[in-house]
């Protein structure tokens, strides 16, 4: 399947992806996340993992009682979403010091490139030390040269709940956005990251954010940088921040080592 992400985690909540270096792929690196459907659908379903499903157990019954409180109370009108991601099997997973390089290559067009990464459903959050979900210390570099652009390094659909997205940078990106999170409920940081767009941008609007409530309360936007366009409304330098540009200067230079990238 020419757009099947090069690795697919599918209900794998807690799980750990760790400096690996993923490239020269025709289509995305990564996709974490499960079914979006809690009940069976009528008709046509754009996920075709529903037939992994087992309907009797996405009920109201396995959730825990707290996390249908939270979602009753809080979620609203997103109720449903907010319950079923208790099901999606990404809360809680950890992805980190990852390099991806030349990939999404030589596709004809970018409908259906959603993001280099994929993240689908991690709303979920009992723990806040141990069910967030972490997008941190990854670069994306050396983006396709040839062929349509990618749509961006990071998506993350509506459930975007409860993350990390930290210190991550885009290098050179031949792409429409950095990074699209969809922030309907909850809770997410995203501090220190570094993108440098081509000329593929969308301009200033869209380099992080997504429909949803763009409240401070549900995403915390500190210290990120946009190189290819400072007078972007989500540039703002902090030097309150100088030892996670630090880090995430080292981050980049390792990675464009290791993918053999222009610097």
């Amino acid at each position: 399947k020419f757009d099947a992400p090069a690795l697919v985690l599918w209900n794998a909540a807690y799980t750990a992806v760790l400096s690996n270096y993923i490239h020269d792929t025709s289509a995305r690196a990564l996709y974490l996340g499960g079914s979006r459907y809690c009940a069976q659908p009528k008709g046509f379903a754009t996920d075709g993992g529903i037939r992994m499903n087992r309907w009797e157990e996405l009920i109201d019954a396995n959730i825990p009682t707290a996390w249908l409180h939270t979602c009753n109370k809080s979620a609203s009108p997103f109720t449903t979403d907010c319950k079923c991601s208790f099901f999606r099997g990404a809360h809680g997973s950890v992805i980190q010091h990852n390099t991806f390089a030349r990939v999404t290559l030589s596709r004809d067009r970018p409908f259906f490139a959603d993001g280099v990464v994929y993240v689908s459903g991690p709303g979920y959050v009992s723990d806040k030390s141990r069910d967030v979900t972490v997008f941190e210390d990854n670069v994306w570099l050396a983006s396709p040269g040839e062929g349509a652009p990618a749509f961006r390094m990071l998506y993350v659909d509506g459930y975007t709940g409860s993350m990390r997205v930290n210190r991550n940078a885009v290098v050179n990106g031949n792409a429409h956005q950095g990074f699209n999170l969809c922030q309907w409920y909850g809770h997410s940081q995203v501090h220190a990251n570094a993108i440098q767009l081509l000329d593929a941008s969308w301009g200033a609007n869209f380099e992080i954010g997504c429909d949803g409530q763009q409240l401070p309360q549900i995403l915390d936007l500190q210290a990120n940088l946009v190189i290819s366009d400072p007078s972007s409304p989500i540039d703002q330098p902090d030097q309150g921040f100088v030892h996670s540009y630090s880090q995430l200067w080292d981050t980049v230079c390792a990675a464009t080592i290791r993918a053999e990238a222009p610097s």
